[in-house]
C-alpha cells in the first residue's frame, strides 16, 4: 500500500519537477508581456514557450511591493505552466527585479483557439492587495497526418471531430 501511495506521489509530483524553468529576457525595457503573440502549436506535438514580463515598481506614484501569479486557466488539455520563482510560490518583488517569467510546455490533445487567464495579485502601496487578469490567446492547429499520394488532417481529438482527407 505504501509503495502505490509513493508511486502515485511521485506521478503528480515528477511533472512540476521535470519542466524546463525559464530564464526571463532580460533585454526587454518597457513594461509588458512578451511576446505579445505566442506561437502556434500542433495537437499530438510538444509544445514549449517562454513568456517574460517587465513589472512596473509604480502606478500614479504608489509603489507596487510585490506580484503574486496566483492562476493561469484555460490553457488547451496537456499544457502546463511554471513560473521561474517556483520556490518562492511564484511571488515577486519588482524591487528586487523588474523581470519575471513562466514555461508554458507540453503536448496539447486537441486544436482549437484558446484563450488563457492570467491572474496575479499585486501588493500596492496604501491600496492593499488588488487582483489583476489579463487574458492571452494560444492556437492549437490539428495534426496531419500523411503518407505517399494521401494526407489526413486534425487526426486527433475528441468527438465530434471533423476529419480532412486529401489524395
Amino acid at each position: 500500500m505504501k509503495i502505490k501511495l509513493l508511486l502515485i506521489l511521485l506521478c503528480l509530483i515528477s511533472p512540476v519537477v521535470l519542466q524546463a524553468q525559464c530564464v526571463p529576457n532580460t533585454s526587454l525595457t518597457a513594461a509588458g508581456i512578451y511576446p505579445d503573440t505566442l506561437p502556434d502549436g500542433t495537437a499530438g506535438v510538444p509544445y514549449s514557450e517562454d513568456v517574460t514580463f517587465v513589472m512596473l515598481t509604480d502606478t500614479m506614484g504608489l509603489t507596487i511591493y510585490s506580484y503574486h501569479i496566483t492562476n493561469i486557466t484555460g490553457l488547451p488539455i496537456g499544457i502546463s505552466w511554471q513560473c521561474n520563482n517556483f520556490q518562492n510560490g511564484c511571488v515577486y518583488d519588482p524591487a528586487t527585479s523588474i523581470y519575471g517569467c513562466v514555461h508554458l510546455s507540453g503536448t496539447p490533445a486537441v486544436p482549437g483557439t484558446f484563450t488563457f487567464t492570467v491572474t496575479v495579485l499585486a501588493d500596492v502601496q496604501f491600496v492593499g492587495q488588488q487582483t489583476i487578469s489579463f487574458d492571452r490567446p494560444l492556437t492549437i492547429l490539428p495534426a496531419s497526418v500523411s503518407n505517399p499520394g494521401f494526407a489526413m488532417q486534425n487526426s486527433t481529438g475528441c468527438a465530434p471531430l471533423t476529419v480532412s482527407f486529401t489524395n
